[in-house]
């Protein structure tokens, strides 16, 4: 699987993986994902957060992360922090906006 492929539909949800973490063809224990990263269980039972391409994951053009797991089956799992990322930036912009605006007034 390459990043240039065509995205493949998602078919791991974060409940899914929450219940039953993926073990990787590569021998990582994947618990979640955020922001892009995966994040997985360590040998010690901490969790670190990893770029896809670390634990033999790609990272799709629609931000979902693809990767086989130990039985060699191509797991699709969600994109998270987008949609925060997102709203963050907006409210960052108004508060600008509101900051600019409040100081003209005043002067």
């Amino acid at each position: 699987m390459k990043e240039s492929d065509d995205p493949k539909p998602l078919n791991v949800t974060k409940e899914e993986i929450q219940e039953k973490p993926i073990e990787t063809n590569t021998g990582h224990k994947v618990v979640s994902t955020n922001q892009g990263k995966v994040v997985v269980e360590t040998s010690e039972g901490d969790y670190a957060e990893k770029e896809p391409y670390e634990v033999g994951a790609v990272k799709q053009k629609d931000g979902t992360i693809a990767l086989k797991d130990k039985e060699g089956q191509l797991k699709v799992l969600p994109n998270t922090g987008t949609a925060s990322t997102i709203f963050t930036t907006i409210w960052g912009i108004i508060g600008l906006i509101a900051t600019i605006w409040g100081k003209r007034k005043f002067n």
